[in-house]
């Protein structure tokens, strides 16, 4: 792995820890510091910058497709698996899965995580994407359409209310998330209506 100066077009470091071929890769949004990529050798490998050099290395089962950080969190990730799962983990105890996301059918390629609600989402080989709520009492949200084929790629949009999602059909869809946002944006949009009334 190469780590890039975006000014100079030149690579600064360069990682190595005897992986055929990296799927995904992310620097944690917290730490800056901080890499983790997995491989197509079912590894998932932790880089620090600071010491240039790869930090702990450990195995899954099956193959992760693409890795996501807590936005709030900096020592939690969770992992895309061939197994159709999501597995979080925390860097503190890699040894044990805090948490298990089950739902798709097929493998899952990409996931991302929401700022506000640290919401994940998911897009699957099952041509579905499926939310999955932090809070218990939020339900689970699955999007599918009829001429969608596997979801490739998944992000949210810049205030999270919607979800953009890449499939193999070659097209770009836009998703809307029914989520219950705080009353105080309702209370605010209902006055100005009042104030224009």
């Amino acid at each position: 792995m190469l780590i890039w100066d975006q000014i100079h077009f030149k690579p600064i470091q360069r990682l190595i820890w005897g992986v055929s071929s990296i799927s995904g890769i992310k620097f944690n949004p917290i730490e800056h510091n901080i890499i983790i990529s997995t491989g197509s050798d079912r590894s998932v490998v932790l880089y620090d910058l600071r010491l240039q050099l790869p930090v702990k290395k450990f195995v899954m089962e099956m193959r992760s497709n693409d890795v996501c950080w807590n936005q709030l969190i900096s020592s939690e990730f969770t992992l895309a698996n061939e197994d159709s799962n999501l597995y979080t983990f925390d860097l503190r105890n890699l040894s044990q899965v805090k948490k298990v996301h089950q739902g798709h059918v097929l493998p899952v390629l990409s996931l991302a995580q929401d700022l506000k609600n640290q919401d994940l989402v998911s897009g699957s080989l099952d041509s579905t994407i499926r939310t999955f709520p932090k809070s218990p009492a939020q339900k689970s949200e699955v999007f599918f359409s009829q001429r969608m084929y596997r979801v490739l790629s998944i992000c949210f949009s810049t205030d999270e209310r919607h979800i953009l999602s890449g499939s193999e059909d070659g097209n770009l869809r836009l998703w809307k998330r029914i989520v219950e946002y705080p009353k105080e944006l309702n209370l605010t949009k209902t006055k100005k209506k009042n104030e224009q009334k």
